[in-house]
């Protein structure tokens, strides 16, 4: 997964459909919701770009997108945010979720 900064975000997810997964160091659940979207990633390449952002390193995109809570992840659609998930997921509930979006 690519990783972003404020900086690049808006022109990452400008295009198609990219989840974005805002994280922080030293949290668990974050790393193993990497993992899971590492695999995803490679399963969906043909259709959705994955990203991540450290919301400790980019505290004025972490406030825009109102992120309270680690990890979250959201879905953006042509550069518009559409779906906003919080906390980890099991891959059947995420591939549900990217499915429903990819139709």
């Amino acid at each position: 997964m690519l990783e972003v900064s404020e900086g690049n975000l808006e022109e990452e997810v400008k295009e198609g459909l990219v989840v974005v997964d805002f994280w922080g160091p030293g949290c668990k659940p974050c790393a193993s919701l990497g993992v899971m979207l590492d695999a995803l990633a490679v399963e969906y390449e043909e259709r959705i770009r994955f990203v991540k952002i450290n919301v400790e390193d980019c505290p004025r995109t972490t406030r825009k997108f109102t992120i309270r809570g680690l990890p979250t992840v959201l879905l953006f659609k042509d550069g518009k945010p559409v779906k906003q998930t919080v906390g980890l997921r099991s891959k059947a509930e995420m591939r549900k979720l990217l499915d429903s979006f990819c139709r």
